[in-house]
């Protein structure tokens, strides 16, 4: 007998036949689990599990790993799109495992769904367990502690409608009086089983159209945007202001549920709505952010005009006990972060409502979000639901990585002109953009000759010391080629550094440097 036949005999017998059922019903049952799983992200903010695994492991990869991943796999766009449509296979592959293990384990007499639920309550456990700091998030903006029990609830939902579904197909699949249709002997399979292979189907339809949904709604499109040089402005408009995120998909918050907590080492928890943050004293503050990824030369960075309420009066009123030296930041995402008691209590640190006339957009932050002056991007935590004042130090999502985000390095780009372009012998008005954190800038100055002698910029926009400082220079051309340099001066009278540094961990440094042609 061929082996073709010996696999065909196979097929036909028995345990075959199980193996066959339980394909089917794991498919059924998968597709109404992966459709249920969506539809809880999507109306409810329950994390995805890959979120949820993603958010546990990747903080714990160092960053010089952490960024060689992201380059194997294509970069950061790239990485998020891979991460998020294998899990959806990888969740499907193993529902049709366990379906197969059902179909066999039912042929052999056993208790095929006590089994199967008990393996599937153990999968809960251990990635509960795996995940436990990452279950307070929720992408609908709830209280860490509501959102542990609703991403908890929501895990259990999903397996329980997966063993719900895949033992009533199955019991369709294995009754032994026909749905009125005629079954062969020795058919592959029964008729019936495509009708439960098409509940299968269905769902995956609703399941597919609820992916695309999400995908489209995602970050995908948005995440790394930079600001490119027809953008610069004193103040950035809001749809150009850079962006960069964690997440596939950002939070959609609640307002009316969204609550901020401020809560640790105080004496007085308190908790506070939207509302309530409203009706509280208003301060407006121009501010830069720039991301601790931002290149030398590059784009990730943006000026805003904010409006909200200063930090150190929440803590205030909560009260922080004596040796209090750490605040940290929870947003509804699961991203955290932290900066030292001291920073936390100056007056630029402010809990921002608005930004640039308007309340938050989604993706800055809305309801509300932290701008942590003279640190970089990330420590401004966005959709934040929790400060809490702490007694020791703790380590947040990118700090665990290894980045040190706490000090702004002196940066300081040309804007308009990009290396290796040509343009025409004569006066040409040489732009750019200077930013020292909270620091300030005193000076910028430009060389057309690789930095042997310098000329010193005009500031046209200086208005504060965290914000940035836009600068120009007329520059006559003269024909070959020169190398232009730029470098600027903070307010505490420290030079920008020569020596080019990448941006692991602490941020980029060195003199932006560009090779132009002049016919």
């Amino acid at each position: 007998m061929s082996r073709r036949a010996r696999l065909a005999a196979v097929l036909r017998g028995a345990d075959g036949r199980a193996l066959r059922l339980g394909l089917v019903s794991g498919f059924a049952a998968g597709g109404v689990m992966l459709l249920a799983t969506l539809l809880l992200r999507l109306v409810a903010g329950v994390p995805l599990p890959t979120e949820l695994v993603s958010d546990r492991l990747l903080p714990n990869i160092p960053v010089g790993n952490f960024l060689d991943l992201l380059s194997t796999l294509g970069g950061p766009i790239q990485a998020k799109q891979i991460g998020y449509f294998s899990a959806f296979a990888a969740q499907l592959t193993t529902a049709l495992a366990l379906g197969a293990a059902h179909g066999l384990l039912r042929q052999r007499g056993r208790r095929a769904t006590l089994v199967i639920g008990a393996v599937l309550v153990g999968v809960l456990m251990v990635l509960c367990a795996l995940v436990w700091p990452e279950l307070d998030a929720n992408y609908r903006g709830l209280t860490l502690a509501r959102a542990r029990l609703a991403t908890i609830a929501g895990l259990a939902l999903s397996f329980a409608v997966f063993l719900l579904v895949l033992e009533a197909a199955n019991r369709v699949l294995t009754h032994p009086r026909p749905l009125r249709v005629r079954e062969p002997a020795g058919e592959l399979m029964p008729r019936r089983g495509f009708l439960v292979a098409g509940v299968g189907v269905i769902a995956g339809i609703g399941a597919l159209g609820t992916i695309r949904s999400l995908y489209r709604d995602g970050a995908f499109g948005y995440d790394g945007q930079s600001l490119r040089p027809s953008q610069l402005s004193e103040i950035t408009p809001t749809e150009s202001f850079y962006t960069v995120t964690k997440n596939l998909i950002d939070p959609e918050v609640d307002a009316g549920s969204w609550r901020l907590e401020v809560t640790g080492h105080v004496e007085e928890p308190r908790t506070y709505t939207l509302a309530d943050l409203r009706a509280m004293e208003r301060v407006e503050q121009t501010q830069t952010l720039e991301c601790i990824s931002n290149s030398v030369g590059g784009g990730l960075i943006s000026n805003a005009e904010w409006a909200g309420v200063r930090l150190a009066d929440l803590i205030a009123a909560s009260r922080p006990g004596d040796g209090a030296v750490q605040v940290f930041f929870h947003g509804a995402d699961g991203f955290t972060n932290s900066m030292s008691m001291e920073r936390a209590m100056r007056p630029i640190a402010v809990i921002a409502l608005e930004m640039n006339g308007a309340t938050l957009e989604r993706r800055h932050g809305f309801p509300a979000r932290l701008l942590a002056p003279g640190s970089y991007g990330e420590v401004s935590v966005k959709w934040i639901t929790r400060i809490e004042v702490r007694t020791e130090e703790a380590e947040g999502y990118y700090a665990r990585q290894g980045w040190k985000a706490d000090h702004v390095e002196t940066m300081s780009r040309f804007f308009d002109l990009r290396a290796g372009v040509q343009v025409d012998a004569g006066r040409i008005e040489l732009r750019g953009v200077a930013f020292a954190g909270d620091r300030g800038i005193s000076r910028v100055e430009v060389s057309d000759d690789g930095g042997r002698t310098w000329r010193t910029a005009r500031l046209v926009y200086n208005p504060s010391p965290i914000a940035w400082t836009l600068w120009s220079l007329a520059w006559t051309a003269r024909p070959g080629t020169h190398e232009l340099v730029v470098r600027a001066t903070d307010g505490e009278g420290t030079a920008q550094t020569e020596e080019t540094r990448g941006i692991d961990p602490a941020g980029s440094a060195g003199w932006h440097r560009i090779e132009v042609t002049v016919a």
